[in-house]
């Protein structure tokens, strides 16, 4: 399986349905017909599946969406996903304006 890579993601079209792509461990891209494409994070544990979504895949890098994804795994992330994520969110959207 083959990760997930900028010029993937950058390249990932939309289709008349929506459709993932996996990043391996439980990231994946998800496109919908719109063209939005978010990261989420999907887990099975005790027989239950779990999808969490991680964010915009314009607002979050590709960095970023596996270092969540990480923490959602093994349950060690020192905050809440939620203020990591926006916090992250922030700091990628800022560096984005100032290179355009």
């Amino acid at each position: 399986m083959a990760l997930l890579t900028y010029q993937k993601i950058k390249n990932a079209k939309a289709k008349q349905k929506e459709y993932t792509l996996s990043d391996g461990s439980g990231l994946y891209l998800r496109v919908l017909p719109s063209g939005k494409k978010t990261f989420f994070f999907q887990n099975v544990k005790d027989g239950k599946k779990t999808k969490k979504q991680i964010g915009d895949a314009s607002l979050i890098s590709l960095e970023n969406a596996r270092k969540i994804a990480f923490d959602l795994r093994y349950n060690q992330a020192t905050q809440p996903v939620k203020k990591t994520l926006f916090k992250d969110a922030a700091k990628d959207f800022l560096a984005h304006k100032q290179r355009v």
